[in-house]
């Protein structure tokens, strides 16, 4: 049986518990780990189930082998194939392209600053960056804005230190920016700079993402689909 097969009938069963439902996905998740799929999508259907099952798991043994599935899914070599038409998923071991608005940019520069760069190709507020580089620049260094006839992305290249990166750069200035945070956000966000998030190794997704420190508890029976009754619940 293919991996697209094997794929399919683990989506099936993936709500369905008891009655010997645990050992019949514990079968399909081990051939799974050992089969490659063809499709972008079918790698992101695989993600999504074991998110699922993640979240829902029949037993500790399901939950542990999901665990170490969700942990290499940025190794296997069909997420790697597809991971360009996977981007903006937030699975692990693909990018991230969005104009993050300050205190999420702000957020990223400092944890992961070496992953953060500006995506030129679609900045289509780029005039607007040059008009506000003299606000951002030290005062010895404003004089040469007039003086050389550079693009944006030529400025920042040149702009920035050694090792940084563009997108860090803008945001460092922008923090350095003698104006107090609200007038920092708003003239950064005003730009709206489009960015690419690098994969990194612990850069957010949400594969490996969970809230930690609480107890475990296994699904042993369906899933309930009714509205709760919030009085009683409360």
């Amino acid at each position: 049986m293919n991996a697209s097969s094997l794929l399919k009938q683990l989506e099936t069963l993936k709500s369905i518990y008891g009655e010997g439902a645990a050992e019949r996905k514990l079968k399909l998740l081990k051939q799974l780990g050992q089969r490659r799929l063809g499709k972008a999508g079918e790698v992101y259907r695989l993600h999504e189930t074991l998110s699922f099952l993640h979240a829902y798991p029949d037993n500790k043994s399901i939950l542990d082998l999901v665990e170490r599935m969700l942990a290499g899914l940025s190794e296997r070599s069909d997420l790697k194939r597809f991971s360009r038409a996977l981007a903006d998923t937030g699975i692990a071991g693909t990018d991230i392209y969005y104009s993050f608005f300050w205190v999420t940019a702000r957020w990223l520069v400092r944890r992961f600053p070496d992953y953060l760069t500006i995506d030129w190709v679609v900045f289509d507020n780029k005039n607007k960056l040059v008009d506000l580089l003299p606000v951002l620049l030290p005062y010895s260094e404003i004089y040469s804005l007039e003086m050389l006839n550079y693009s944006p992305e030529q400025w920042l290249e040149r702009l920035k230190g050694p090792g940084e990166t563009d997108a860090a750069f803008l945001v460092l200035r922008f923090a350095a920016y003698k104006a107090g945070s609200l007038a920092q956000e708003k003239l950064y966000d005003e730009i709206y700079v489009p960015m690419r998030l690098a994969s990194g190794p612990r850069t957010p997704n949400r594969t490996v993402a969970k809230f930690a420190g609480v107890p475990v508890v296994s699904q042993q029976r369906p899933l309930s689909r009714v509205r709760p009754d919030l009085r009683r619940e409360t």
